[in-house]
């Protein structure tokens, strides 16, 4: 199986770009494996039917919702599955485009974003560039420096 790794344009990364920054095609760093790996950890809160805000000086940047979510405080982790959507927001509070998957992990030390199977990402756009449809294994974003990193099996429409 081949992997690639492409970016999203960057007309679309100012529509996402208060939500998330790249991370390149690299996994999270070293000591951000989860800590439930080595089976001694245990997560701090475990939740279902979750919704998580992201969000600056009062202004939503995204708000996250999964099935299942386990964070490790200590680690500044979360981890979540059973289904992650992610609805985007631009800088006025609209929301710009939604993503799903079927896992993801957040961290909140370095507020980076991993969206992680069958990932589609729905960009509404407006009269200039109009809708995209982007489909990959994995979508990697980083709210700090406001992009979006897609890899594996990359589709845009």
């Amino acid at each position: 199986m081949s992997s690639s790794c492409a970016t999203i344009p960057p007309v679309h990364i100012a529509v996402v770009a208060v939500v998330m920054v790249a991370l390149g095609c690299s996994e999270l760093p070293n000591g951000s494996a989860s800590p439930e790996s080595d089976g001694k950890a245990r997560p701090d809160q475990e939740l279902w039917d979750s919704k998580i805000i992201w969000s600056d000086a009062g202004q939503v940047s995204a708000v996250i919702r999964a099935g299942h979510v386990k964070r490790f405080v200590g680690a500044k982790l979360v981890e979540m599955d059973e289904g992650v959507t992610v609805d985007l927001f631009n800088k006025k509070g609209n929301q710009e485009g939604v993503m799903t998957g079927l896992s993801g992990r957040l961290d909140e030390r370095r507020r980076v974003a991993q969206v992680i199977g069958e990932v589609r990402l729905n960009l509404f756009g407006d009269d200039k560039t109009g809708p995209t449809v982007l489909t990959a294994d994995r979508v990697d974003a980083n709210d700090i420096r406001k992009t979006l990193v897609a890899t594996g099996s990359v589709k845009i429409a």
